[in-house]
């Protein structure tokens, strides 16, 4: 079964998809496409006659007409048009998944959980847009995907480093010796998916920087640093996530798998955990997930679920809140205090002139 684009799952969980403005070239210089026309005269198109910002009107009612006021039905059958689409718990949408991959429905418990992310590619720059995006994850508890592991080639002038790195999965750990090899094109870039290395070599890397391309060993990436065991085995078992555009170049989609439905609802959400870290951490600054709906194939089924309570920014948000209103009260508290030893006092005054 073919899996459908990230566009189509949107479409299908959230109603009608509107993408941002577009961005377009016209004669080498970058315009903002208009919004609206600028009159409001009548004009022919295709023997209709219509206004021209007519399809923006159709557009901004279709988005008032389902989300008006968050109207919430009061029956079990209702029309989606008219009411906003429901946002899921994490739990409820795997809980609700299971139901439909039950032997006596589809029989899919162990299918894969995919859940899609709407990404905002937009900048502080209105011309400038966050191109696409990918890094490999960690997960905090393994599955399998499929997907075979991924090839690592480890580089390091320590000869223990090498046998640890070999132990941990890479298909070949060496030093100036595999550089030789990838200079002579014995290797070629095609052959290994990942990189890494250690500090002491990484300026013997520079000659075939060019050749390993994206592939070359960053500290950013995690891709260079001193522990050789940790960072094969996360470049070896780590899952690797890719964007896709979206219909301007304000948006873009992304899809992870964070296991199967057999697996604990715990390690689930811990793996979701990890990848929202990872792709929140790439654009500093703002919020990059707008929503997300989770899938399960061959289930038609796509949810909408809440992932507010795992983003960066909304936890510093009710971290700060927390301690607002935790020193509101203790405010309250000291002028509670101050009242009272004021009347304290006062008592004390009058009793004393009696």
């Amino acid at each position: 079964m073919d899996l459908p684009c990230p566009v189509e799952i949107y479409v299908e969980a959230f109603g009608k998809y509107v993408a941002q403005n577009v961005i377009r070239h016209k004669g080498g210089k970058r315009f903002k496409a208009p919004t609206e026309a600028k009159d409001k005269r009548w004009i022919a198109q295709k023997k209709k006659y219509v206004l021209p910002n007519l399809a923006r009107k159709i557009q901004l009612l279709d988005e008032k007409l389902r989300r008006a006021n968050d109207k919430v039905p009061v029956d079990d059958v209702w029309f989606k048009l008219f009411y906003s689409p429901t946002i899921h718990d994490f739990n409820e949408a795997i809980e609700m998944h299971r139901e439909f991959a039950d032997p006596s429905m589809l029989d899919n418990m162990e299918g894969l959980v995919q859940v899609t992310f709407r990404l905002d590619f937009t900048t502080s720059k209105k011309t400038k847009f966050i191109k696409r995006i990918n890094n490999i994850v960690a997960m905090s508890h393994w599955f399998d995907d499929g997907n075979p592991d991924n090839r690592v080639i480890a580089f390091s002038k320590d000869p223990a480093l090498h046998e640890v790195a070999l132990q941990e999965g890479a298909i070949q750990a060496g030093g100036s010796d595999i550089i030789s090899q990838i200079e002579n094109g014995l290797i070629n870039n095609s052959d290994f998916d990942h990189v890494v290395c250690t500090p002491d070599i990484v300026t013997d890397l520079v000659p075939i920087r060019k050749i390993l391309r994206d592939t070359f060993p960053m500290q950013p990436k995690g891709s260079l640093g001193l522990d050789m065991k940790e960072m094969v085995h996360r470049f070896t078992k780590g899952k690797t996530f890719n964007s896709f555009p979206g219909d301007s170049e304000a948006e873009g989609f992304l899809t992870v798998t964070i296991g199967r439905l057999d697996m604990a609802t715990q390690q689930l959400h811990a793996n979701l955990d990890a990848y929202v870290k990872a792709i929140a951490s790439m654009k500093p600054g703002g919020r990059f997930i707008l929503n997300s709906v989770m899938t399960c194939h061959p289930s038609p089924e796509m949810f909408p679920i809440k992932i507010d309570d795992l983003l960066p920014e909304v936890k510093r948000q009710v971290k700060a809140k927390k301690a607002k209103d935790t020193k509101d009260n203790e405010d309250i508290k000291d002028n509670e205090n101050v009242g009272e030893s004021c009347v304290n006092e006062e008592k004390a005054a009058i009793a004393s002139a009696s």
